[in-house]
């Protein structure tokens, strides 16, 4: 997968494996994904350690999560339960992340949460909190889901793309292919807010949401 992000011009990766803290503890997940990045050398492209956490109540069990983010930064990926219907606690537990932990949340693949779909206004209610939108590569490509999601990229609701790339089968890096489609239908312009925000995020600047960049 290093090698093919590689080839497709991706020069740093955010490693973030998953982490529910009501199946494993923290320390263990920390201790697993050391081992994995480290075992990972001389790939073409520099790793830095994240999470892609599974919000649980247990997870406010811990004192301090900020090993669990993007490499030194205050920035998180969490993803929420896929459920039918909205459960109100989701917003309940964000709004502990970035009070208590103050931590940046970023919204995991927010095309899969059919609620926040047919209702922009939770959208809005998690960018208003101060949280980020991720979309996946793959929903760029993707028939059932390309037109939704280059819609919420010209109206400015996602904020970054992440490969979700999990082996070379089923689910391959695919950054090359998303970024023509996005060129295609949504503009140059789109791409370059998307590098600009994921530049941002790893080297722990703030982004204004306002105007997809960075504030001063």
């Amino acid at each position: 997968m290093t090698k093919s992000l590689a080839e497709q011009g991706i020069i740093t990766a955010v490693c973030t494996p998953h982490f529910n803290p009501a199946e494993v503890s923290m320390e263990d997940f920390l201790k697993a994904r050391e081992g994995a990045v480290q075992s990972i050398q001389n790939s073409g492209v520099k790793l830095i350690p994240g999470s892609e956490i599974f919000l649980h109540e247990y997870l406010f069990h811990y004192k301090d999560i900020s090993p669990l983010c993007i490499g030194d930064t205050r920035y998180l990926l969490i993803e929420f339960p896929i459920n039918k219907t909205w459960d109100t606690k989701n917003e309940f537990y964000v709004r502990q992340l970035i009070n208590y932990y103050g931590i940046i949340p970023i919204i995991a693949h927010i095309e899969r949460y059919k609620p926040i779909l047919k209702n922009t206004g939770i959208l809005k209610r998690l960018r208003d909190m101060g949280c980020l939108i991720q979309t996946n590569t793959s929903s760029v490509i993707e028939k059932r889901t390309s037109r939704l999601v280059i819609k919420y990229l010209q109206a400015g609701y996602i904020d970054l793309l992440g490969s979700d790339c999990h082996n070379m089968t089923t689910r391959p890096p695919c950054f090359t292919k998303a970024l023509k489609e996005i060129k295609r239908k949504a503009g140059l312009d789109i791409i370059t807010r998307l590098e600009v925000n994921s530049e941002r995020v790893i080297t722990g600047e703030y982004i204004n949401k306002s105007t997809g960049y960075i504030l001063d």
